[in-house]
């Protein structure tokens, strides 16, 4: 167990390594970060999904700082190498009044959630998609600033989580969806309005999905609130909810409604031969062994 954890630290260093050279982008085009002084944010490069204009930097961000505190926790003499680009986006996304980038860049307190849109440039105002990967940005934050000894972001980091994860009842568990409204969930939150869509994909599956991932043990809590109602939205998707996209995670997210569900999950699973790039089999049968034991 110990080679192997040296060897996943191994990797997860040379794979961060990259991203740690402050001034990375004066002499490469990917795999570094570059202040922007036209919007005044950090932008990774290369760039996607309109990350250029500020767009989903908290779900992005997150990753890096997730990643960043788990090696960091491993190893922390890597601390102080890891520190400037990692502080950098977590300013981005969460700096606070003394920080020189925009305090709370993507996170509206009024709303208690945050917008993944940089520019907003739609008539219905700014909106948010993935709930999950929201949620999952802020324990990565979280995550770093515990490794990296930062006391003042680690409290910040626990606010910015407790509301993004209340607000599970915005998009999964939502009470108060009008008369006609078809489905269960809401899977894109506008500042004007609710849609049962995503920026990807039409297919139920997708939309459910997206709300799922990253599934991680902090998914465990955020997304096990009532297993009726994440029975009802897994049967929502219908009869392709576990075998088109992001049905992996669909399948995932049903172990959560009841004992055989995750009974089920575990034995296809086990069969199951292909998984979406963001985790694998090991992962699956781990997240549905974590569901089990938590219900006892």
């Amino acid at each position: 167990m110990a080679t192997l954890a040296t060897r996943i630290a191994d990797r997860l260093a040379a794979e961060l390594e990259p991203w740690t050279v402050a001034d990375g982008c004066a002499t490469r085009a990917a795999k570094c970060a570059v202040y922007d002084d036209r919007l005044h944010l950090v932008v990774g490069k290369e760039v996607g999904f309109g990350a250029e204009d500020g767009n989903d930097h908290h779900f992005h961000y997150g990753y890096f700082l997730a990643a960043a505190g788990a090696l960091a926790a491993a190893r922390p003499d890597l601390v102080d190498e890891l520190g400037p680009v990692m502080n950098a986006l977590a300013a981005d996304v969460a700096g606070g009044s003394g920080d020189a980038l925009t305090a709370l860049r993507v996170f509206d307190p009024y709303r208690g959630h945050s917008w993944a849109a940089g520019l907003a440039p739609f008539a219905d105002g700014n909106n948010q998609e993935s709930s999950s990967e929201a949620v999952a940005a802020w324990n990565g934050l979280a995550l770093w600033a515990e490794a990296s000894g930062d006391d003042e972001l680690l409290g910040r980091a626990a606010w910015l989580l407790s509301n993004e994860a209340a607000a599970r009842t915005l998009w999964l568990e939502p009470t108060d969806l009008p008369a006609g409204y078809a489905h269960t969930i809401v899977s894109i939150s506008w500042g004007a309005k609710r849609d049962y869509a995503t920026w990807f994909s039409a297919e139920p599956s997708a939309i459910l999905g997206i709300q799922a991932l990253p599934l991680g043990p902090v998914s465990l809590e955020y997304l096990a609130g009532d297993p009726v109602r994440v029975a009802e939205n897994v049967a929502d998707a219908g009869d392709t909810a576990f075998t088109g996209p992001l049905g992996d995670y669909v399948q995932a997210y049903s172990a959560l409604g009841s004992p055989d569900a995750a009974s089920a999950a575990a034995t296809a699973f086990a069969a199951r031969t292909t998984f979406d790039d963001g985790w694998s089999k090991a992962l699956a049968l781990a997240w549905v062994a974590a569901v089990q034991a938590r219900s006892g």
